[in-house]
């Protein structure tokens, strides 16, 4: 309740502390102003009365009337008036006064001594204005003097004759106190009204402050009940003016969050059901390490009834402490947890809102079948390679049986010597490929790598195979300028064995007469050596799977290959931070690629 009045009793305030300021200024400045103007005036009111009294008393010195008629006329008069009159001679001499006293009238100067009226403080005062009167000057001013020290409103007015000669001065002078007497009671009178204005003008001016403070408080009151949710709370917009105005707008404010909030909780829902139906765990978490969402995936994954659960039950602390730091550092990264038997692949990401963090979402996806079948395949490469040195040691064998002349006939000894070659050369040749592959994949160890010259390791893997080429008519060239090829930083044996690996394969899928290119140039970070030939080429289909294991395109072109061999390439780039990537059509050759990082 207290709140709801603060604005009514701030606004009756202003209005009030406005009608105060107004009398506290204006009744002194009346004050000051009526002083001046009712003196003024005062002054003016007595002009005619010095100027009838002056002609009497130009008479009385001429003796066509004597002072005591002029006493009894000018006592009359200024009786009305509480003036007093003083005659001066032409020689700035005292004649006679007239004092506003009840009976008798009593000469002011006449009481004096003669020779002492000169000492007079009264006459004092009054002397300049005296010869300013005999110069033929009307004076109207204020003056101190007689016995009581009183302050005096005198006008003068100078005394001629018929003949227009200067013959005295008089002066009637009125005390200021009955002046301001009468000032103070018109003063007395504008203070009353002041006070009586303000007291009426509090009743309207508190029915105007609470005319507007209430609208007011309706709006205050209906936004209020919209921060709690309540978007069917209208103002009263009946108001004219800026608060009707401004009672509309908040209405129009309160439908259009109304609208915005049902629109955002519909697209929570439709979030929610996407999030529910994702068959992977998901976790989210805001910026202050609280979960606010999981999904029914991860309770199933982890066997859980509760979400308050998740953070005891889900994960270890190198899980929790991955998602901190992707929350303050920024940045996703992978990883993998084990629990139990299970082996969870974890996909961890920021949520931001431009440079602000918003909190982290982790997605978790049970790869414990994907990877069971891929230590099944890496264990059947294994043995298998194992299982092959047994025929790889008969045949030997028998190549040493042949050797010690058990076969007397000389065209099948050399018949069985070449099978036995081949087949040995070509097990040995998978068991080699299998045994590198395996090794690629299970060494976890980098491989060393420094600065070397691409280029002469170009032109050594050249000269292997121009030979064959040769024997194989098919054109070969290296069109590289070695000697201008910047420095690379690699494994250079493993780099000759990538190159090795795919000038192979282009021999075996390019036909005779066909051409096989070596080339390589330079760009910004890295050196491209790219394997071109015109062969077979790759269809579309293919090319996502050349580099698997024992995956061939075209067995018919094999020419023998074990299909390990892009594998190994593959597995070697990898380790080596190199990208390899090709791009091949349908008979239109293969071009392979080598980024190889410059030194």
């Amino acid at each position: 309740m207290k709140s709801k009045s603060l604005l009514l009793r701030r606004i009756l305030l202003l209005i009030l502390t406005t009608v105060l300021l107004f009398g506290v200024f204006v009744v002194p400045l009346f004050m000051y102003a009526g002083r001046t103007f009712f003196t003024d005036m005062k002054a003016q009111s007595l002009l005619p009365q010095a100027h009838m009294a002056s002609e009497m008393a130009t008479q009385v010195k001429q003796g066509d009337m004597t002072e005591e008629h002029f006493r009894s006329v000018i006592t009359k008069k200024t009786y009305l008036f509480s003036s007093s009159v003083f005659v001066f001679d032409s020689d700035q001499a005292p004649l006679f006064s007239v004092l506003p006293a009840k009976g008798a009238a009593q000469s002011y100067l006449n009481v004096l001594p003669a020779q002492n009226w000169q000492e007079d403080a009264l006459y004092r005062a009054l002397q300049p204005y005296i010869r300013r009167i005999l110069a033929g000057e009307e004076v109207s001013d204020y003056f101190t003097g007689g016995a009581r020290r009183w302050r005096y409103l005198m006008v003068g007015v100078p005394m001629q004759n018929t003949d227009g000669e200067m013959v005295g001065a008089l002066i009637m002078a009125q005390p200021l106190p009955e002046l301001e007497a009468a000032l103070r009671s018109l003063n007395f009178s504008v203070i009353w009204g002041m006070v009586l204005v303000f007291l009426l003008m509090l009743l309207p001016c508190y029915w105007a402050a609470r005319r507007i403070a209430r609208p007011l408080g309706q709006m205050r009151d209906a936004a209020l009940a919209m921060t709690h949710g309540n978007f069917s709370v209208r103002a009263d917009a009946a108001a004219g003016g800026e608060i009707g105005q401004l009672a509309h707008a908040l209405n129009d404010l309160s439908g259009a969050l109304s609208r915005t909030i049902e629109d955002l909780k519909a697209e929570r829902n439709r979030l929610r059901y996407i999030i529910d139906s994702i068959s992977d765990g998901l976790i989210a978490m805001d910026r202050t390490g609280a979960i606010t969402q999981v999904n029914p995936a991860l309770l199933q994954l982890f066997d859980l009834k509760d979400a308050s659960l998740v953070r005891a039950s889900v994960g270890d602390d190198a899980f929790w402490q991955d998602m901190h730091a992707c929350l303050s550092q920024g940045g996703s990264l992978v990883r993998s947890m084990h629990v139990g038997a299970r082996v969870l692949r974890v996909s961890i990401a920021p949520m931001s809102s431009g440079a602000e963090a918003l909190g982290a979402v982790a997605l978790m996806q049970d790869i414990t079948e994907s990877a069971h079948l891929e230590q099944v395949r890496r264990a059947y490469v294994a043995n298998v390679s194992h299982e092959l040195r047994t025929p790889v040691a008969s045949i030997r064998a028998m190549s040493e049986t042949l050797s010690d002349g058990m076969l007397q006939d000389p065209a099948d000894r050399q018949r069985y010597y070449g099978m036995i070659l081949r087949e040995s050369m070509r097990l040995s040749r998978l068991i080699d490929d299998l045994l590198e592959l395996s090794r690629l994949q299970s060494e976890t160890q980098a491989l060393a790598q420094r600065d070397f010259a691409i280029g002469p390791l170009l032109r050594h893997a050249a000269s292997r195979f121009e030979a064959l080429a040769q024997d194989m008519d098919i054109h070969f060239a290296l069109r590289a300028d070695v000697g201008a090829l910047p420095p690379v930083h690699s494994n250079s044996d493993r780099i000759e064995q990538i190159l090795v690996i795919l000038l192979d394969n282009a021999l075996k899928y390019t036909g005779s007469g066909g051409h096989v290119t070596l080339d390589a140039l330079a760009d910004e970070a890295h050196v491209l050596v790219r394997c071109q030939d015109d062969g077979v080429g790759i269809a579309p289909e293919h090319l996502p799977h050349i580099f698997e294991r024992f995956y061939k395109v075209d067995s018919a072109h094999s020419g023998g290959g074990t299909g390990l061999g892009l594998s190994i390439a593959r597995e070697l780039a990898q380790r080596l931070g190199v990208r390899i990537e090709v791009k091949s059509a349908p008979h239109a050759g293969s071009t392979f690629t080598l980024y190889i990082p410059r030194a």
